[in-house]
């Protein structure tokens, strides 16, 4: 009883952890992409000018 309550919560954190670097990922990814797209409206810009 025990070993499937340790094996239980020690999953759950296992999928936490997991979880939360995904988010991390995806917000950085995002950042990059952002900045990737700003610079591209300022090159347009300029090139309009």
């Amino acid at each position: 009883m025990i070993y499937v309550l340790e094996d239980n919560i020690l999953g759950t954190i296992l999928l936490f952890q997991i979880i939360n670097t995904w988010k991390e990922e995806r917000k950085k990814n995002k950042k990059i992409q952002n900045n990737s797209e700003q610079s591209t409206c300022e090159e347009i810009k300029y090139d309009q000018i």
